[in-house]
This record gives C-alpha cells, sequence and structure tokens, in this order.
C-alpha cells in the first residue's frame, strides 16, 4: 500500500539531480610542483655551499623534490577521483532505488485506479465481448502476471487497455539507463491510462489520470452506443526535434542517459556549429479515434513513447513496429465486433 513517504520518494526521483562528474583526471598542480622544486633546489644549493666535498647536491636534491612533488600530487589526485568515482555510484544507486520505487508505486495506483473505475461502470463482467487478442500496455505493469485472478483476470482479454502522457501542463518526464539490462525507460506523471470494454450494445471508456507524486486522482467515464458510432480509426504522430542541449530540461535527457557535464558542453558546441549528426528526441503517440453519428469526435491516446539518441528521425528502423501492428490488429477488430453487433440488432 502506498503511503506519503512513498510518494515524496517518487517526487525525490524526478527531481533527483544526478552525479555530473565526467571522473576526469586533475592535471599535475604546477604551482605545487614548482614550489617543492625551489626549496629543495634551494636546500641543495644551501648544502653544497657548507660541504664543498658534495657539490652535486643540488642536482640531486632538484631531481628528487620533482619526483616526490609529482608523484605526491598524483597520489593525491588518484584518491580524489577515487572518492568522486563512489560518491558518483552511491548517487546512481540511489536514483536507480527510487526508480524502482516509481514503478511500485506507480503500478499499485493503476491498478486500483482501473479496478476502481471499472467497479463505478457496474458492468457485469461475464457480459463484456471477449476479444481475439489482448491489447494491453505491459509497460505499466498493470496487468502483469502477480494479478490475482479472482480480480483482473476474468477482465484481462475483455478490455484495451493503455498508457499515455496527459494532454495537460505540470507534467514531468525522466528517463532511466539500466545499464545491466542495457536498455532506457522514460517515467513520467501524472500517468493517462485508458481502458475499453466492450458490451453488446455499447462502448464503455474508462479515462482515469493518476498523480502518482500527489496521490490525485480523475476519472472519466463515457458511454457510446454502438448505433451512434460511425466508426474507429488511429491515428499515429512521429516528431524529432533537435537538441542543442541550451536549457535544463535538454541537459537534464543527456544526464539520465549517462551523459557527464563535459559530454554536454561538447554536444552542445558541435550542434551550434553543426557539426556531425544531431541529437534528437523523438516523441511517438498514437491515438485512437471514435467517429460519432452525431459529427462528434472522441480521441483516446493508446500509446506515448519518447527515445533519445543521434540521428533519430521518424523514416529510420522498419516500416512497421510491433506496437503499430498491434494498435491495426485492435481498430479492425473492434470495428468488425462494432459492424457485427449492429447487424445482428437489424436482424432482430
Amino acid at each position: 500500500m502506498n503511503d506519503s513517504k512513498s510518494r515524496k520518494s517518487v517526487k525525490k526521483f524526478f527531481h533527483f539531480k544526478l552525479n555530473q562528474d565526467g571522473l576526469k583526471w586533475k592535471p599535475v598542480r604546477i604551482k605545487f610542483a614548482l614550489i617543492s622544486v625551489i626549496a629543495g633546489s634551494t636546500g641543495g644549493l644551501i648544502h653544497d655551499l657548507f660541504n664543498s666535498s658534495w657539490p652535486n647536491s643540488t642536482i640531486l636534491w632538484f631531481i628528487l623534490s620533482f619526483a616526490l612533488s609529482v608523484g605526491a600530487d598524483r597520489g593525491m589526485a588518484w584518491i580524489d577521483i577515487a572518492l568522486r568515482r563512489s560518491k558518483k555510484k552511491r548517487n546512481n544507486l540511489e536514483f536507480a532505488e527510487l526508480a524502482h520505487v516509481v514503478q511500485r508505486v506507480q503500478a499499485d495506483d493503476l491498478k486500483k485506479s482501473t479496478l476502481r473505475v471499472f467497479e463505478r461502470c457496474q458492468l457485469d463482467r461475464s457480459e463484456l465481448r471477449v476479444l481475439q487478442n489482448q491489447y494491453n500496455d505491459q509497460a505499466s505493469g498493470l496487468l502483469d502476471i502477480e494479478t490475482p485472478d479472482k480480480i483482473l483476470g476474468d477482465i484481462r482479454n475483455k478490455s484495451c487497455t493503455f498508457r499515455s502522457l496527459p494532454n495537460q501542463s505540470g507534467g514531468v518526464i525522466r528517463w532511466v539507463r539500466w545499464i545491466d539490462a542495457n536498455r532506457t525507460d522514460a517515467f513520467f506523471n501524472p500517468v493517462r491510462i485508458v481502458s475499453l470494454y466492450l458490451t453488446n450494445t455499447q462502448i464503455v471508456v474508462c479515462d482515469v489520470i493518476v498523480d502518482s507524486i500527489k496521490g490525485d486522482l480523475q476519472e472519466d467515464i463515457l458511454r457510446i452506443a454502438f448505433s451512434d458510432v460511425v466508426g474507429i480509426t488511429s491515428t499515429n504522430v512521429r516528431k524529432r526535434k533537435e537538441l542543442t542541449f541550451a536549457d535544463e530540461d535538454e541537459k537534464r535527457i543527456a544526464l539520465d542517459h549517462g551523459f557527464s557535464e563535459e559530454d554536454i558542453q561538447e554536444m552542445r558546441r558541435k550542434s551550434l556549429k553543426d557539426e556531425g549528426d544531431a541529437w534528437c528526441l523523438e516523441t511517438i503517440i498514437s491515438e485512437l479515434k471514435i467517429s460519432r453519428t452525431d459529427g462528434g469526435l472522441q480521441a483516446l491516446p493508446v500509446r506515448f513513447k519518447t527515445s533519445f539518441g543521434v540521428g533519430k528521425s521518424a523514416l529510420d528502423g522498419d516500416a512497421l513496429t510491433a506496437d503499430e501492428i498491434a494498435i491495426d490488429r485492435m481498430v479492425n477488430e473492434l470495428n468488425r465486433m462494432i459492424e457485427g453487433s449492429k447487424l445482428t440488432t437489424a436482424g432482430r
């Protein structure tokens, strides 16, 4: 069960300041070396003045003092970078631990809110239409295998459930680069969860916005009779934005992906001089649109993805992704079910 402590951890995660240290060695401190050499040479010279039998001590003292000063400087530099590396590791571990807390809190919030709004619909689970395929956003952890069948199992294949970023201001987004898994995940808050349920006569849309930082919940239930539906279509928009790393939001994207402050400065320099491939942020937004006989149009988000990298483009990669294929199948199946229900009703 989520509590105020968990929500504070979620807030801390989205505003967490990652360690920007590039772990570069500090250069030799010339002043420190010169002072040591001058002091050593002076001592050797004084020794020569009072001990004429050993005229080469000035050179020996010069070499010895230089070696000791450089050795001491590099020793302190090694200790410094070891301490900085340890500090950065602790910082990254804390960020990863907070990310795991966010995963748990958001999954729990989405499960509760989905079950809550479903109960408000007062639908008979046994009368829900069964879909041929499962169209659920597994990334949300909403329909994971740990969910008891008696709670959600019987509507697992009777709903289309998707997670997306709400169309409102004030949201926050962070990226987590999992080094051990070699992947990057996007976390955002608030989260919008949309579920579709089909009976024999209508589509029931449960639209919920969950703020896991504040614990706020916004619920909307829309019922559309099949007789009022003209058809269902989908739109897919892919946009890319070239980054100059001039503001804090763009810097944070690079920091979350493991780049240091020095790396970001170099990326900004190349961007301003138009050198090499541009660093881009690509966003993919897919919507399901229900056209009604009264001319109305209900747009529902079914996918939100974002990626960061060099030369990202809407035309790069395969012609169709697995998500796009799944959405097309869902649209076709929903349209077939609606048309089939209309024909059955008309034949009575």
